[in-house]
């Protein structure tokens, strides 16, 4: 009785190391019902991620934009020539969107994206709703085509993107549809800011 008994507790101690292993073997495999395979980001995923060369835009001035970005979330909102009222909704959402963000608002920029360079006393409006916008021009199109890029690789095309998640690399990773896109960015934002924490 007392061998079968040894034997037993043996066997549970050895079960009491063994499953937990088989159990991450199998959810790593995707074996179990536990990973359903479905990702928990808010936006569309750009699959493959674009490339982005911010070389190719011009600062509200009129100047090379590229190094500020270098390194940086970069939120990005492409928008025509002018800015009505949709727009400057918009826009607004984006600024609760930074600001909720708390300390870690330094590792993300804001871009405003416009085929051309905007008139001075539209981008005064636009600062006037946050001036920690970078306002930029895309006066060759190249931006333009790695977006058009990027909206023809989404993972969901349910509805046209009005806002891109370019990751620090440069590569446009996720877009955002018109309906609630400030909310669904908020949260995709937290998540990666807090993954993807610097040292």
């Amino acid at each position: 009785m007392s061998v079968t008994f040894n034997r037993l507790k043996l066997l549970s101690i050895a079960a009491l190391f063994l499953l937990p292993l088989l159990a991450a073997v199998l959810m790593f495999k995707g074996e179990l019902p536990l990973l359903s395979g479905e990702t928990v980001n808010q936006g569309a995923l750009v699959q493959p991620p674009v490339p982005l060369d911010w070389s190719q835009a011009q600062s509200g001035d009129g100047h090379a934009a590229a190094t500020a970005l270098s390194g940086q979330w970069v939120v990005l909102f492409p928008m025509g020539i002018s800015c009505e009222a949709s727009c400057l909704d918009r826009v607004t959402g984006l600024r609760q969107v930074h600001r909720a963000t708390g300390r870690e608002q330094q590792r993300i920029e804001l871009v405003l994206l416009s085929s051309q360079q905007l008139h001075p006393a539209m981008q005064q409006q636009l600062l006037d709703v946050y001036d920690r916008f970078q306002l930029m021009a895309d006066t060759h199109g190249d931006l333009a085509d790695a977006l058009q890029t990027a909206q023809s690789r989404l993972a969901d095309r349910t509805s046209l993107p009005v806002i891109y998640l370019v990751d620090p690399l440069g590569n446009i990773m996720m877009a955002y549809g018109a309906e609630d896109a400030e909310v669904h960015l908020s949260k995709d934002l937290k998540r990666l800011l807090k993954w993807s924490k610097r040292d």
